[in-house]
Parts: structure tokens; C-alpha cells; sequence
């Protein structure tokens, strides 16, 4: 390193070094089980959704299975799927509304323009909307895709850069059972990405050494068994990504006005809470437990981070997009359902028809056959000479078959 020049650890705390963890088992343990706990349910809803993306790209040969003919009796198929989807898709790109900063309570609306402005250039550096377009998109094909929210310090290792991206149905296992939007009743989250040796290192800084030590050739267990990598295309060099995010609780400490009993949390001392017990005596303190969420990073199924959010708050970084979301339903096949689900049997019963329209023509009389008039005129039958002659017998070269008019 030149003179002069500080690394990042040196300005600002790493904000996971704190919660650094080495192969924590307990952890590990936690997300295997509520995985498996909840993988009954959402394994029907994995299968219906990869049908609904392989309807979407114009494959539909396990539709065939409707009729027992095999896929090569249709040749041709026409996708009317796509073309509807994508019309909602655009339509919300040309439509799509902006975030905007409303003041509340008598606040500032000065500063909440100014905010407004701050988040639309990180919105811009992040291409935002484009990810929130793309996470809509999965919902109308799929039914359900997450956005998360994220600090990158790869590129501004003092401030970081706002990040967001797109899970789709097929990278994701969380609470089968979760009904609220904020996600706040989600008991768990866990999600899941293939990256190379060196893209986690950049997310675990300080951990290069144990990250080397890690199997990057084709790991492989039976989780998020839908993932394009899962079959085996180009596995090799990757490493198995997991976060873990899961409700746990804090103490919180309260000041509270008697009066007004209005309250407020605050991240005080003892020295800071006794001097403002002097200032404001009648003041009330209170240590209360908060719901949170915590995070806990497992690659290769080795944990290295459990702790708190990053972000610092206590909710989920998620942003749920679904298509149809029937709460009531106890079939997770149909819990969550996207445009395609109710194209896939009309897309197939048109192709089924126009594959019929085809053989029927095909199987037509071909036209072929000559026939001799009494007067010893050859006609041909379809090319209209039958037609225009006058009302007489009609031998056939076959005795047989003659027959006349």
C-alpha cells in the first residue's frame, strides 16, 4: 500500500468483522431445519412455477402429457403466452411511478425534497427501476419474486452504494406461511447465489484465507434444487452464497414523557441517560424487548457472519412482489399464481388444434386418382374438368371401384 493512503478498515469499522463467526454450527443447523420444514409446501409451488417459465419461453412439452401423445406429434408451436405477458410488462415500464419523499408530522418538505433528490441519484447509479420492472416481471410469470436491498462498500468503501436485486421464486425459501407484506409475521428468509471465490471475498473482507480453503469444484447439496446451476451447467468455480435471515429480539431502551406519554428509543449510555434524567427529571426510562432480524451469511454451508441486519434496522430488506396471492388456499400449487398459470391450458388446447388442422389436411384426398369418361376423356378429380362436362358414366381403371352418374 502507498504512503498516504488508508485502507477502509482504518477509516470506518468493518460492519461485519464484529459478528464474524468461524463454521458456527448451531446456525448452519437452524436454516437446514426450517428449510427442510417448509420444503413440502413450497416444493409444489417450485414445480407449477417452472412450468409457468417453460410456457412463458414457448416450451410446453410436459403439456402434452394432457393427451398422452408424445412432444414430436407437435411440431410447431405457436406462444401466445409471451406476447400477453409482455404487454403487461411494458405497460408497467411506460407507467411505472416514481418514489417521492412526503413530509409527515409538520416535517420539513425542503429537506424531504432534498432526500427526494438524493435517493433518485442513487436509484439512477443502481438502475432501480429497472430491477423493480424485472422482479414485476418475474411475479406476473411465476406469481412471487423478492427484491432485496443492500449497501455495497465494494466501489465507496466510506458510504457505500445503495444496491437492489431480483430473487426469483426458484432462489428463495421463507416462512410457507407468511401473510403480511412488510413481512413482518416471516419467521424466516433464506436465499441463494452462485458466485466465484473472488465476488466473496469482496462481500467478506478479511476472510480471503478461509474462503480459499472452500471446495469450488461443482459443490453440490440438495437445497434450491430449481436453480439453472443445480443442473450442473458451468458449476464448477462457484461457490454456494446463502443468507439466512431470520425475526430474533433486542433490548431497547425508551425514554417516555409521563405526561404526553409519547416515546421515543434511543441509543444512550448510562452517563448520557443520567444526565438527561437531570435535565428532564421526570423523564421515564424503559429497557424493552424489540423485534428484529438477523443475519447469518453460510457458503458452502459454512456459516462466517451472525449478527444483526448490516443496514441497521430491524425489518427485512425485502420487497415482496406477487401476482395472484390466495392466503386462504391450503394447496401451495395454487397459493401463488402468475398471468401464465391461466394461458398454459389455453395455449396448449391452441396448438393441440392447429397440430389437428395440420394432420387433416394432410390426410385429405390428394387428387391423384384419373378417371375415364364413357366418351374415353381422362379427368383428373380436383382440378375442375369433372365439372364441366356433360351428365355421362364414369368407369374407373379399377372394375371394383367403377361406379357412374
Amino acid at each position: 500500500m502507498s504512503a498516504g493512503m488508508l485502507e477502509r478498515s482504518q477509516i470506518v469499522p468493518n460492519v461485519y468483522s464484529g459478528y464474524y463467526q468461524d463454521g458456527k454450527r448451531s446456525i448452519v443447523a437452524e436454516a437446514d431445519s426450517r428449510y427442510q420444514q417448509n420444503l413440502s409446501a413450497w416444493q409444489l409451488f417450485f414445480w407449477e412455477q417452472l412450468i409457468d417459465r417453460k410456457v412463458y419461453l414457448g416450451d410446453q412439452r410436459y403439456l402434452n402429457l394432457y393427451s398422452g401423445q408424445n412432444y414430436e406429434h407437435q411440431k410447431y408451436i405457436f406462444n401466445v403466452a409471451m406476447p400477453v405477458t409482455n404487454m403487461v410488462v411494458g405497460r408497467q415500464r411506460q407507467h411505472r411511478k416514481g418514489t417521492k419523499l412526503l413530509p409527515t408530522q409538520g416535517s420539513s418538505s425542503q429537506t424531504a425534497s432534498q432526500g427526494t433528490k438524493v435517493l433518485q441519484g442513487a436509484y439512477g447509479i443502481d438502475n432501480t427501476y429497472n430491477t423493480i420492472s424485472n422482479c414485476f416481471k418475474e411475479s406476473t410469470i411465476t406469481g412471487l419474486a423478492l427484491m432485496h436491498s443492500w449497501i455495497d462498500y465494494r466501489r465507496d468503501p466510506i458510504c457505500g452504494d445503495l444496491k437492489t436485486e431480483c430473487f426469483s421464486a426458484d432462489m428463495v425459501m421463507m416462512d410457507a406461511f407468511w401473510r403480511e407484506q412488510d413481512l413482518s409475521d416471516c419467521q424466516f428468509i433464506r436465499t441463494r447465489k452462485y458466485l466465484h471465490k473472488d465476488q466473496v471475498k469482496a462481500m467478506l473482507p478479511g476472510r480471503e484465507y478461509d474462503i480459499d480453503m472452500l471446495n469450488d469444484q461443482a459443490y453440490f447439496d440438495t437445497k434450491f434444487t430449481f436453480m439453472p446451476q443445480q443442473y450442473n451447467i458451468r458449476r464448477k468455480g462457484f461457490l454456494a452464497y446463502d443468507e439466512y435471515w431470520y425475526l430474533t429480539e433486542r433490548m431497547g431502551t425508551f425514554i417516555v414523557d409521563p405526561e404526553t406519554y409519547e416515546s421515543t428509543e434511543v441509543d444512550f449510555d448510562k452517563e448520557d441517560l443520567n444526565n438527561l434524567k437531570l435535565k428532564y427529571p421526570d423523564i421515564v426510562v424503559v429497557r424493552e424487548k424489540v423485534p428484529t432480524v438477523h443475519l447469518a451469511i453460510i457458503v458452502n454451508n459454512t456459516c462466517f457472519y451472525d449478527g444483526p441486519n448490516p443496514l441497521g434496522v430491524d425489518f427485512y430488506p425485502f420487497t415482496p412482489f406477487v401476482g395472484y396471492h390466495d392466503l386462504a388456499n391450503n394447496n401451495y400449487s395454487f397459493r401463488y399464481q402468475g398471468i401464465i398459470r391461466n394461458i398454459r391450458d389455453s395455449q396448449y388446447l391452441y396448438n393441440y388444434r392447429k397440430q389437428l388442422e395440420m394432420d387433416l389436411l394432410a390426410a385429405q384426398f390428394s387428387g391423384v386418382d384419373v378417371l375415364t369418361t364413357a366418351n374415353g376423356v381422362k379427368v383428373t378429380i380436383g382440378d375442375g374438368g369433372l365439372f364441366t362436362q356433360e351428365l355421362q358414366s364414369i368407369s374407373n381403371a379399377d372394375i371394383s371401384l367403377q361406379y357412374g352418374s
